[in-house]
This record gives structure tokens, sequence and C-alpha cells, in this order.
């Protein structure tokens, strides 16, 4: 019963919701930047030629994929979408020819928020200060999922000037064993939810037995789950009681 409650809450992005969110985060990343006065479409054969897609990278993150899957829901040319360092080389080219342009970092998860402010730090470190005292440029992160708190960091990065945009934004009711979260009819088994799986967790992820950041996350993509969820739902090679742990969405 305890763990058919929290299944039965985990939200799954399959292909189809990941395509429609991306879809809308672009449209709204663009009214976004557009609504400063700070930025100008430059059209060319119906399509916009500046502005660049990249994403976090890093060990173990899914920032690749959500790359291919925001490109393929918005028709970007291969040439506007890529790595940190081909954002970098669009943005030399850009100055050159004087335009006023926008560079998107595209997640599909914002926890903690630490691992954002570490890819614009990266990215500020490949531009330099000058290049990013230039008012020319708007940077943005558009994210599928987000913390409220996670969100925050983000914006507040103190690394580099940024929009940030979710297409679904958490609180601490969304944490599975929050008293808000309404996941347990009673407090009693909340609490003892809560004991089981971090029992287990501690098992599975002794680092992180409640998700990374203990954020305590109920989501799940169709390609990946992040670490922020709760370990149960997506570690797998661990022995649990003697047993091999067979999650339902591994990693």
């Amino acid at each position: 019963m305890t763990l058919s409650r929290i299944v039965f809450h985990c939200t799954d992005h399959d292909q189809a919701a990941v395509h429609s969110k991306c879809k809308a985060l672009h449209r709204m990343m663009l009214q976004e930047f557009a609504s400063g006065g700070e930025f100008a479409k430059v059209v060319e054969r119906r399509k916009i030629r500046n502005v660049f897609v990249t994403h976090f990278e890093g060990e173990g993150r899914s920032g690749g994929r959500i790359l291919h899957d925001y490109r393929n829901a918005n028709g970007l040319a291969a040439s506007l979408v890529g790595s940190i360092d081909e954002a970098a080389t669009f943005v030399a080219e850009q100055r050159k020819r004087g335009r006023e342009f926008g560079i998107v970092f595209v997640d599909d998860f914002i926890g903690t928020g630490g691992s954002c402010v570490e890819g614009l730090s990266k990215f500020r470190k490949k531009l330099g200060k000058e290049q990013l005292a230039d008012n020319k440029m708007v940077v943005g992160v558009a994210a599928i999922v987000g913390f409220k708190t996670g969100i925050e960091t983000v914006r507040k990065n103190g690394v580099v000037d940024c929009h940030v945009i979710t297409a679904d934004e958490c609180g601490i009711e969304d944490r599975a064993f929050a008293p808000e979260a309404k996941v347990f009819d009673r407090d009693e088994d909340r609490l003892a939810a809560e004991a089981l799986f971090k029992n287990i967790g501690q098992v599975l992820e002794p680092k992180q037995p409640s998700g990374f950041g203990d954020s305590q996350a109920l989501v799940c993509f169709h390609y990946r789950c992040p670490n922020n969820t709760l370990p149960v739902f997506y570690k797998s090679g661990v022995v649990y009681q003697g047993r091999e742990w067979i999650p339902l969405f591994p990693r």
C-alpha cells in the first residue's frame, strides 16, 4: 500500500508530453527575451537565426537527450544547436555581425539548481568577462520541470544574468514525504513510509537516500529518471536484502 501510493503520485513525462512542453518552452523563452526590450529576432527564410540552444554538460546528465527533443519539437537548424563550446563560437560570430542574440540552455529538471549554476560558470569561463559585459546577448535557462527553490537559485546565480522558465513548477507539496504533499491520509502513514524509503535508499544510494539534495522528487521522463527522484524508482545494480533491486525507471 505504501509503495503503491508513492508510485501513483509519480509523474511520468512521456515522449508526447516532453515534445509539447519543449515547444511551449521555446515560445515562452522568445517572449521572455523580447519582453524586456533586450532582444530582436533575426528571421531568415522563416527561421530565427540569432538564437543558439545548448545544454548543461557533465557526467550523468541527460542534457544531450533533452537538447535532441527540444530541437525536434521546434524544428531548429543543426547549426543553431550544440555544445557549450559551439555556443561560444556562435557568440563570437554574432558579435562580429553586431547582432543582438540569445543563448538558451535547456534541461529536463531543476532540482537544487546547483548543476545549472555550475554550467553557467563554465559558460562564463568560455566567454570571458569582456564578452559577458556586452549587452547585445541575452541568456535563458528552459527546463521541463523545476522546484521553486532551485529556480530561484539559478535566477540569483551571481555568475550570468539569465531568464529562467519551466513548463511545470514544483513546490514543497511535490516532495514525497512533505505534510503538504497529501500523498498519505495520516501523518503516521507518511512518517512510516518516509522511514521505509530512507532505509531502502540508504542501501541503494547512501549519499542521497531521498534523492539528490533531499529533493524527494516524484518525476520521471520517458528516457531517464532524474537523480532528484527517490532512488527506489531508478537505482539498479544494487543488492537489497539478498536480492538485486529492480527499479521501475532505471537510469
